[in-house]
């Protein structure tokens, strides 16, 4: 189970609750709930970070594998069974196929080229409710999300991938994303996960996602995360700078051997030459091969 429902109770000695049991007669779907003060539906965010499977340095992309969490609440629920009213923190599991039947936020992964949840036997993803009419659901997914990148400090380079969920149809006065307490959790080895980066989670923030610029279209609430990625330029400068720095010192020597010596200078001039595209062809090939073998790797 997630970690972030270790503080919870949860039982399972039931039969999952039906749909009939919980929604009233008069229930819709696709109306939001409203809080009797009037505010905007508040769901709360967390999620764990469990692998960076690859970063494509061609295409900008970083892939990886993500636990999102979502609370929300629906004061329109009905309680006709034996929960505890008093014990706000039992948890009663409901089917994914109750998601068909009832209002939920509709909060996405901003700026990703693919979204695929895991499957085994049934889908990876659990529901949940309680007492006071709070649902939890947590799911697992694999992302593949852009990552705008800058080399001109290649190879001491670093660079800043965002993780930002946002709501598409309501703004941020309708509905208001909010951090678990949790908030963003992450494997313990995930600093070690990529061979040629090093990788730290940066703090959590709150935000406002923006569609366009003097646009008709709200802002909407959002909550955001970044990993940093920061390149280990140790090889880089053994396989690449060192040997370009004494290829282009012998080359140099051309220019103190007498004009006359034309074959040697000649030689000497091609074979550097040579030898820096032979070298620039490798590194090429080699990083290619990593890439390739990045994206081979299966999720775990």
């Amino acid at each position: 189970m997630c970690p972030c429902f270790q503080r919870f109770a949860v039982q399972r000695a039931g039969v999952a609750k039906s749909q009939k049991e919980f929604l009233p007669a008069d229930y819709r779907k696709h109306v939001r709930p409203k809080p009797k003060d009037g505010e905007a539906v508040k769901v709360g965010v967390s999620w764990h970070i469990s692998r960076v499977h690859a970063v494509n340095i061609n295409a900008m992309t970083m892939k990886l594998s993500l636990r999102p969490t979502l609370e929300w609440h629906d004061p329109r629920i009905n309680f006709t069974g034996d929960l505890k009213a008093d014990d706000p923190k039992e948890l009663v599991p409901l089917s994914l196929g109750f998601l068909l039947h009832t209002w939920k936020p509709d909060l996405f992964f901003l700026d990703t080229q693919d979204v695929r949840k895991f499957k085994m036997i049934d889908e990876v993803a659990g529901l949940w409710v309680t007492s006071n009419r709070t649902f939890y659901l947590s799911f697992q997914v694999l992302l593949i999300i852009d990552c705008p990148m800058k080399f001109h400090s290649y190879p001491f380079d670093v660079q800043i991938c965002s993780v930002t969920m946002t709501s598409f149809e309501y703004d941020a006065e309708e509905l208001e994303i909010f951090w678990l307490p949790q908030k963003v959790t992450y494997s313990r080895h995930l600093s070690d996960q990529l061979p040629d980066y090093e990788l730290k989670v940066l703090p959590e923030s709150l935000t406002e996602h923006h569609w366009c610029q003097d646009c008709i279209v709200e802002p909407s609430s959002a909550v955001q995360n970044s990993i940093k990625l920061s390149r280990r330029y140790h090889g880089h400068l053994f396989t690449l700078f060192l040997p370009s720095v004494l290829i282009v010192a012998v080359s140099w020597a051309s220019f103190f051997w007498p004009a006359k010596v034309i074959p040697a200078r000649t030689g000497l001039a091609v074979t550097s030459l040579l030898t820096t595209v032979s070298m620039y062809a490798s590194a090429r090939e080699w990083n290619a091969k990593g890439l390739e073998a990045m994206q081979h790797v299966k999720p775990v």
